[in-house]
Parts: C-alpha cells; structure tokens; sequence
C-alpha cells in the first residue's frame, strides 16, 4: 500500500510537472501519518524492529503549529492549484491549550467561492446549507469521498473522516469547473471566473482523494499527539484521554464506559482517574465538553443548540450554566469577544 500511494504521488508530481522535493515532503507526512511504518530505508531486511516516526521529522514548536499547518496547506494548494477547506465537526483539531490548529480553514477561501458571498445575504445561506448540511450529510451516509457540485456550478472534492462511526472531519478540494442553471444569469464577471477554473479529470481526483486521505489523517495523528494520548509507558493514562476524546460526545457516557475500557471496576476507574489527573472522571468530561464548545463556538457558524448537543449537553441551559462557570461569560459573549479579537 506505501510504495502504491509513494509512485501514485510521484507520478501526479510529474503530471502537475511540479518539484519533487515537496513531493517528498508529502511522502514524510505519509510516513509520520500512520505511524506506519517506519522510514524504509533505515530498515534492513534482517531487522525486526521498525524505526517509527513519533513526532514530526522537523523541530517545530507547540506555538508554532498553527501556523506551520497553515504553511503546510498554502504550499500544498500552490502545488496543485486547488483550495483547501476543513470542516472540524467536533472540535477536535485543537492542542492542549485548546488553541483550534486550523482556525482560517473553517470557510472556503477560493475566490470564486468568495465572489459577493458576503454582500448577499441568500448567497451565504446557500454556501451554509451546501457545505454544512447537505455535503456533511451525505459524507456521514456514505461514509466515502466523492465529488459534489454546490448551487454556484463549482465541483469540489469531499472526503470525510469516520472514527469509532463518529464523522470528526470533512476536506474539501476544490474549485472545479461544473454545471448549473445558475451559471445561466450570473454575471460576466463570475462566468468568466468559472471559465477559469481547472478540469477535475479522474486521474487528478483519484490522486487528490489519495492525498487529501494522507493529510486528513497526518492532522489527527499530530492532534493525537498533541492532546497527549502517549503520554505514560503502561499506556494507561493514553488510553484514558483516547476514551473520553472519543466519547465525550455521548450523553450516556460514564465512568461505567471508561472502566470497560480499562477493564477495571468503575471504582478503582474513579480512584485511577484521580490518581492520573489530580481531579474527578465528571470535571474531566466536563472541561473536555467546554473546551471543545469553545473551538466550536469560534470555528463554526453553529447555534448554541447545536454546539451543547454536538459535545454532549442536550440542555442548552444547563450548558450555559456550566459554560460560564468554567470561562466567567456565557457562551454568547464569549463568541463575540473572541470573534472581534480575531
């Protein structure tokens, strides 16, 4: 599977007739990603102990993450000439400050998909409606990636991301040339952006799928390694933030849940957990809600409603209360606030 997805790349590097060498850089990512494997040529024939890649092949620092991600995807959508959005359905793409890691990815940034959206209001509520509603819905039925034409006759490549059956993460590729009635009375202006726009031909979305799978889950390995799940050698404190991380989003879920995992009695789970973290499963569970409300309350357009039910507090009420208690401002002040400092 390595070497097909390494020569799949290769060979889209010179379809595109770009640089090797940044080809070569996907291909560490792809190596970092799975913890796969391994740099192959380190491995001789003789060895059965794999050399792993644990953390990025290159010094970069929790502060500068953020930004060296963003990096990462303008150099990646300059190399092929595409544009790069990631809808983060959880909030999960954060580090352990809560800091979200893909902050100006949240919209599409191509400039056909900007053109007088915001001067329209009908226009930003179709663009809502497409890519929040009906895309991610069809990617959680489905499950696979595909390619979707939106109401403004632009193809994009859709690929979601599927853990534990939870759909965490969508990537849209794009903009491509399609067809709608809509194109029939826009502007000159905006026919001749669209006239503009590449072709999607199969070869260049097979690749596409391909890197935009490598990219997706190399983001969530270095989520996962930033929000700690390596943290202690019996693995037991890892396989403790890994539950809560995959579970919080359940209204069921409970110290029962967790000592299944652990395959231990809820009390001794309770006592571990104390052990571990210096506070009790509840408070775990509940600043793991609130943070994640806060990636979700400045990354998305989301209602209160929907943010309290996607991290698992149906009670818009009772997640306000909380909410506040932990940050010092409701929910809706603290969007505002954090909205006007951006």
């Amino acid at each position: 599977m390595r070497y097909v997805l390494f020569l799949s790349i290769l060979y889209y590097s010179l379809y595109l007739n770009e640089k090797n060498a940044f080809m070569c850089y996907i291909f560490i990512l792809i190596s970092y990603n799975y913890n796969f494997f391994s740099i192959i040529m380190l491995n001789s024939s003789n060895n059965n102990n794999k050399t792993t890649i644990d953390k990025l092949p290159i010094d970069v620092s929790d502060n500068d993450l953020p930004s060296f991600l963003e990096s990462t995807l303008e150099n990646l959508e300059k190399a092929f000439d595409i544009s790069i959005s990631i809808h983060d359905r959880l909030g999960i793409i954060t580090n352990n400050s809560g800091c979200h890691l893909l902050q100006k990815r949240k919209t599409h940034m191509h400039p056909y998909c900007l053109y007088k959206r915001f001067e329209k209001k009908v226009w930003n509520k179709n663009c809502v409606d497409h890519c929040k509603f009906y895309v991610n819905h069809v990617m959680r039925q489905t499950g696979h990636s595909g390619v979707i034409t939106c109401w403004k006759g632009v193809k994009e490549l859709t690929v979601p991301f599927i853990q534990e059956g939870l759909h965490v993460m969508t990537i849209y590729i794009g903009c491509f040339k399609g067809e709608c009635d809509f194109l029939d009375n826009a502007s000159p202006e905006l026919c001749k952006m669209h006239a503009n726009l590449p072709e999607l031909d199969p070869v260049r979305q097979e690749i596409l799928e391909r890197i935009a799978y490598i990219l997706g889950c190399a983001i969530l390995r270095i989520v996962q390694n930033e929000r700690g799940y390596q943290i202690d050698a019996n693995g037991r404190k890892a396989l403790i933030i890994q539950c809560v991380e995959q579970n919080v989003h359940r209204t069921d879920f409970s110290i029962s849940v967790l000592a299944a995992r652990l395959n231990l009695s809820p009390t001794r789970t309770s006592h571990l957990v104390k052990e571990l973290f210096g506070e009790s499963f509840k408070m775990m569970v509940i600043k793991t809600r609130i943070t994640r409300a806060k990636v979700l309350l400045v990354s998305s357009d989301r209602t209160m409603q929907e943010i309290s039910n996607t991290v698992g507090i149906p009670n818009i009420y009772y997640f306000s209360r909380l909410f506040k208690k932990l940050e010092g401002d409701p929910p809706g002040k603290y969007r505002i606030e954090q909205l006007n400092q951006t």
